[in-house]
């Protein structure tokens, strides 16, 4: 199996994305985009790339920035970070309590967000990816269950 990247076509339908999304106006030019499985897209470097066709067995490559879904795309952790200060909407600041129900996968309630499918997380210059905005107001964090930290753990 060799990785690939996206083409120009779809880079460009990417940034299209991104920008429609989140105003997010260009991809970083140092970077290439890897398919990684079922709509989801990894970023790497191309020298790491190039580097893991020599090695032999080498099956995957990269660092999972974001999922395209049929209603939007929803950054990762590491996606939000890596866009972070190109992110001009659907952008949410949270307060210190906030956080800490976003960190262990609870909702957060926003109602002024009008007609948007997901939304950023950022607490002070950190960002903490992406939500799910539901029709009852509130945010479901897209944090995976392994990398939520524990209620206990908050104390």
């Amino acid at each position: 199996m060799r990785i690939e990247p996206l083409s120009q076509r779809e880079l460009r339908s990417l940034e299209g994305e991104l920008k429609r999304c989140y105003g997010i106006e260009s991809l970083p030019k140092d970077l290439v985009f890897l398919a990684a499985g079922e709509r989801k897209l990894k970023v790497s470097r191309v020298e790491v790339l190039e580097f893991s066709r020599t090695i032999r067995g080498v099956v995957n490559v990269g660092l999972y920035v974001v999922k395209m879904t049929r209603d939007g795309s929803s950054l990762s952790l590491e996606g939000s970070q890596l866009f972070g200060e190109s992110i001009k909407k659907n952008l949410i600041e949270l307060s210190e309590s906030e956080v800490s129900a976003w960190m262990t996968g609870g909702p957060i309630i926003r109602t002024d967000l009008g007609d948007v499918t997901y939304v950023i997380a950022k607490f002070k210059n950190l960002y903490l990816g992406s939500g799910r905005v539901g029709r009852d107001g509130r945010v479901y964090p897209q944090i995976p269950k392994w990398r939520r930290v524990p209620e206990n753990e908050l104390d």
